[in-house]
């Protein structure tokens, strides 16, 4: 909130009114295009007062605390009197109306619109009739959650020498380092081969993107020796080629393996510059956020990653996450893709929060997805800042943060270190408490936890 909206709030006489943007689908010419609609519940400048009284509904957001925490969805309601039936014509009408967008504020003639308070920004879901009443069901926008990663698979086109076995597959992206030189001394990583051809060569592609580094090769378990472009008779290199606009790490051998010869490698994953010079990004806060922005909200091929602000996320809260991540000396790697089956980004998430069961997300009011940390440590007595966190979660919404005696678990058993070439985990930590008086246990992965044993 401003200064100013601050100030109105707290005078007498205040006038302060529930205000309601809807951008109505349209189409005109065969060009879809939005027309906006104002509504309120008194008459206040260019609003239309037609929100009912008691039609303003809550803004729902939360997260369990129980581990893993999932990602709820935000959602409110707004109530309008559509007695002239305007509205029922509009969402009857030839443009569809769901994920129209719509902005709840408080605002005032008094204030600039720019000190208006935004408590809602989201898109229209659905609707329901009652009488001369319409309601709007309303929701943050999380489509991208329900699409896939990656969205880069092998097309004949764009890899005109890859075989017929690779085409479709999604190639994969690579987070974290990926060490097996101390478990399985045969390759952490698996590979797709994306040119099998005597004259465009025999390629691998471990990860979309410029790797930090690719330390080890491996042909059938067996170490190769890496060289500079080109490799000779029994060598390898590594490059960095594009194929139709989308920039990859590619594994070059000097002699063409067998069809069925099997490449796997130890990697340093994608960097925080996108390029072999830039430090790996370790961080698993760091990992997740630069996922969303370039490969969920994004969809990034080759050059600069994605700036931060191109994808529906709060970057200051995952700054903090970030930071308290850094200083327990949290390390993620993941690699998603490899096969002709993209996951869910919703799966992702979930992936996420098992790993990091001392982080949530949620979304907050303004349509933007955030990130905390549930700070275990000991800070002292409760003070202001630990209130003031409990404010900015809640930011005049009611947020969710059920408790219940299922949390209570006397064993946890917790699989981690995972070897994606292998497909299994590598490590794994039982933890009992014989204090507990409940005999309850939970199994645990940690697909995000770091692959690498030091």
């Amino acid at each position: 909130m401003t200064a100013a909206f601050l100030a109105e709030m707290r005078r007498e006489g205040r006038e302060i009114y529930p205000l309601a943007d809807v951008f109505w689908q349209a189409r005109s010419g065969g060009v879809l295009s939005t027309v906006p609609a104002y509504y309120s519940s008194s008459p206040c400048l260019h609003y239309n007062p037609l929100i009912v009284e008691g039609g303003w509904g809550n803004v729902r957001s939360g997260f369990q605390l129980r581990p893993p925490g999932s990602l709820e969805r935000l959602t409110t309601t707004l109530k309008l009197n559509d007695i002239d039936r305007s509205i029922t014509r509009t969402l009857k009408g030839a443009c569809d109306q769901r994920r129209a967008r719509m902005l709840l504020r408080l605002g005032s003639p008094r204030l600039a619109t720019s000190d208006w308070y935004t408590f809602f920004d989201g898109i229209l879901a659905d609707w329901t009739y009652e009488g001369v009443d319409v309601t709007l069901n309303a929701g943050v926008d999380d489509r991208a959650l329900q699409g896939f990663v990656p969205k880069q698979p092998v097309l004949a086109g764009a890899f005109r020498g890859a075989p017929a076995t690779s085409l479709g597959i999604f190639l994969p992206f690579v987070y974290g380092i990926h060490d097996s030189s101390s478990l399985s001394g045969s390759g952490m990583v698996p590979t797709v081969c994306i040119s099998f051809d005597a004259t465009l060569g025999y390629r691998y592609c471990p990860t979309i993107g410029q790797a930090r580094s690719v330390p080890r090769v491996y042909l059938n378990k067996v170490s190769k020796t890496i060289v500079a472009d080109p490799p000779g008779a029994g060598q390898v290199s590594i490059t960095y080629p594009i194929y139709g606009g989308l920039q990859v790490t590619s594994i070059n051998f000097g002699t063409a393996p067998a069809a069925t010869d099997v490449v796997t490698c130890d990697i340093e994953g994608l960097t925080v510059d996108g390029t072999t010079t830039g430090a790996v990004i370790l961080n698993p806060v760091e990992q997740f956020k630069h996922l969303l922005v370039n490969f969920a909200f994004g969809d990034w091929r080759s050059g600069a990653w994605l700036a931060d602000s191109t994808a529906p996320i709060d970057a200051a809260s995952f700054a903090v996450a970030s930071t308290y991540a850094a200083q327990l000396l949290y390390e993620g790697s993941k690699v998603y893709g490899g096969s002709t089956t993209p996951i869910v980004v919703g799966q992702v998430v979930q992936d996420f929060l098992q790993s990091h069961p001392m982080l949530r997300l949620y979304w907050a009011p303004t349509g933007k997805l955030r990130c905390i940390a549930l700070d275990h440590r000991y800070l002292g007595y409760l003070d202001a800042p630990w209130i003031k966190e409990e404010q900015d979660l809640s930011e005049g919404s009611s947020l969710v943060q059920p408790v219940d005696g299922s949390s209570v678990m006397q064993r946890v058993n917790l699989s981690y270190l995972r070897g994606e070439a292998d497909g299994k985990y590598w490590s794994s930590l039982a933890v009992q408490d014989l204090r507990v008086v409940e005999k309850t246990a939970e199994s645990l992965q940690w697909p995000w936890s770091s692959s690498r044993y030091v």
